[in-house]
């Protein structure tokens, strides 16, 4: 990272299309981490498994912590995809700017799950998404919605909230279906999950930002965590 942060965006991300592959990790943050703890703990996620991005859990509501995360993010050439947490807005979504923050915040999120854990219509969560694209706009955020294919499923498909995400985060937890079994029957599950958000998803690009890996090398990394894996041949058939 350079020592300050550049005047423009302009070519700072590297397109979404390009991505796929394991990214990264998502972080509990529930435990208002101090910033030495931040540091050593994204440190470790970007010097031990390359890691490109943190995908943030959970709500801190202190004071000043997401300018911490920000800060830890830097000093390990990480991106940070936010949280808007049950759809209140807290500390993830800094009230006042943050120099670095646009460079380091490559998405925010709505969730956790808020369709599956029935926290609001979907038409009022398809309008906060808007609203939030709309504050984010002149700092090029994108904003999505963390969620299974199952909590659009049990809406009606919820294509406005579909329609309304800049790119769509999947909660990929075959655990969760009705017709789990074991591991070796998995496969079919995430395969029926991703081709529906393939079907209803618009070409849009897709991450499984919650899909049941554990991780246990630093303490706030999730036990329900893969953590940014997009594969490029799901990639290229939701453009068909």
């Amino acid at each position: 990272m350079p020592s300050d942060a550049p005047d423009s965006l302009d070519g700072w991300w590297c397109p979404m299309d390009t991505e796929y592959a394991f990214m990264g990790f998502s972080y509990e943050i529930t435990a208002c981490q101090s910033p030495d703890q931040l540091n050593a703990e994204f440190a470790d996620i970007k010097k031990s498994f390359n890691s490109r991005y943190v995908r943030l859990y959970g709500a801190c509501d202190k004071p000043g912590f997401y300018d911490d995360v920000v800060d830890a993010a830097w000093n390990n050439s990480l991106g940070v995809h936010a949280l808007i947490w049950h759809v209140v807005i807290r500390s993830s979504i800094p009230s006042t700017p943050i120099p670095k923050a646009k460079f380091i915040t490559r998405g925010v999120q709505f969730g956790s799950e808020p369709l599956f854990d029935d926290v609001l219509p979907h038409s009022e969560l398809a309008l906060q998404v808007r609203s939030a694209k709309a504050r984010l706009a002149r700092v090029q955020i994108p904003v999505t919605v963390s969620e299974l294919a199952y909590g659009y499923q049990e809406r009606g498909g919820a294509q406005d909230v579909l329609d309304a995400i800049d790119y769509i985060n999947i909660h990929m937890l075959p655990f969760f279906s009705s017709v789990a079994s074991d591991g070796a029957h998995a496969w079919p599950i995430v395969m029926n999950d991703t081709n529906w958000f393939i079907k209803h998803g618009r070409g849009k690009k897709m991450y499984y930002d919650e899909a049941g890996l554990s991780k246990h090398r630093c303490s706030s990394v999730l036990d329900l965590s893969l953590e940014w894996l997009a594969l490029r041949h799901i990639s290229e058939r939701s453009k068909q």
